[in-house]
């Protein structure tokens, strides 16, 4: 078993999920393909871990290291997990079985948020992501430590409260981080779930929103705010803030929302995923992108 692991590593810890003893050793090599040593062995009985840490010089880990590496088994088992902590950065690459032959990067969706600048562009997987909003061929999904736009052309008929295990590019559209699988086979839906609570936001949060912001991709919810622009699909809301936001109906919320019931003037209570909209990443502004019916309703 052979685990890509490559970048600056300050700690691997390897850990024996299967039935039998092994052994883990870390090989390591230049960019260029080049040996220059390994760790020694460590011997890993079945749910036992082992830590190769920069700080413990036994463990033969070399502080600074920047290349690619090699985590080897003595057994041709697929239950070796493996996760990579980079030092200077709160990213973790975790590897099981035979997802390690194609270097599976599994990241959180706060990771992915926090680290894009170095994951853009390379395939990676969210696990146990449940699914706020669906418009078709674009959907979100939000575990734990935030929310993601994630598009599939022509989806792949996911539901609200899906959980996903999603695999795909991590990139950016129209100034919005999203994930983009390859087709439907790249979503697997491991279950159904609850949709978390709606975040409570201000009108100049969204407004002022950045895709570095933790709340951009999250379900959020404006208690109380005013339509102080008229221009569908497209409303301006303005709350105590006193700052105006957008709220954008695409065609799928507008199949739930028919807005000629509102008008200008009117206090409405709107929920809805954020993101941002602009010509790039870090260009725009953002907005509130409601769906449902309960989603726009008047106060």
């Amino acid at each position: 078993l052979y685990n890509g692991v490559g970048g600056v590593t300050s700690a691997v810890t390897v850990t024996n999920t299967g039935t039998a003893s092994t052994t883990a050793q870390i090989q390591y090599f230049t960019y260029n393909g080049n040996s220059i040593g390994s760790t020694p062995t460590a011997s890993l009985a079945p749910g036992a871990s082992y830590t190769f840490n920069q700080s413990d010089s036994s463990s033969g880990l070399p502080a600074g290291f920047v290349g690619s590496a090699y985590v080897s088994s003595s057994t041709a088992q697929q239950h070796l997990a493996v996760t990579v902590t980079f030092s200077g950065n709160s990213a973790v690459r975790s590897y099981e079985g035979s997802q390690a032959q194609t270097g599976q990067l599994v990241l959180t969706i706060g990771q992915l948020r926090q680290n894009y600048q170095q994951f853009t562009g390379e395939v990676i997987t969210v696990t146990n992501a449940i699914v706020t909003r669906n418009f078709g061929s674009n959907w979100y999904i939000q575990d734990s430590t935030g929310g993601v736009r994630v598009y599939v052309g022509g989806g792949v008929n996911e539901q609200i409260g899906d959980i996903q295990t999603v695999t795909g590019v991590l990139t950016d559209y129209s100034g919005e981080i999203e994930i983009d699988p390859v087709g439907a086979s790249d979503v697997t839906k491991t279950g159904t779930g609850t949709v978390p609570t709606p975040i409570v936001v201000t009108t100049q949060q969204i407004a002022q929103l950045k895709y570095t912001d933790s709340i951009d991709g999250e379900l959020v919810t404006i208690p109380v705010s005013t339509i102080t622009t008229y221009n569908p699909p497209s409303l301006g809301l303005t709350d105590s803030s006193n700052v105006e936001c957008t709220a954008y109906f695409d065609s799928y919320a507008l199949q739930n929302i028919n807005l000629s019931n509102f008008s200008k003037g009117e206090q409405v209570v709107t929920t809805g995923v954020l993101d941002m909209y602009g010509p790039s990443l870090g260009q725009g502004s953002g907005e509130i992108n409601p769906l449902l019916t309960s989603d726009f309703v008047k106060h």
